[in-house]
């Protein structure tokens, strides 16, 4: 799981807070979209950015993989 990074413009003004996105994870486990659900746009890019890197788990319906949506919330703060 990649981890998001603080992009410099925030970390120049001390911006931080909570990105929520709806994902949407294909048959194999891989993230196939992502949507911006709410976020500072200094913020969101970054978010999408590492998210779009990660690896999840195939779902499983009645013994065969899905695509399925998920919400996830990436919180940047300042370190």
């Amino acid at each position: 799981m990649v981890q998001p990074r603080l992009p410099e413009a925030a970390k120049q003004v001390g911006l931080k807070g909570p990105v929520v996105l709806e994902v949407k994870i294909d048959e194999t486990g891989n993230v196939a979209e992502v949507r911006i659900n709410r976020g500072h746009p200094t913020l969101n890019d970054a978010a999408e950015a590492a998210v779009r890197q990660w690896k999840y788990e195939p779902l499983l319906f009645q013994g065969q993989p899905i695509s399925y949506w998920l919400t996830v919330l990436v919180n940047f703060r300042n370190e």
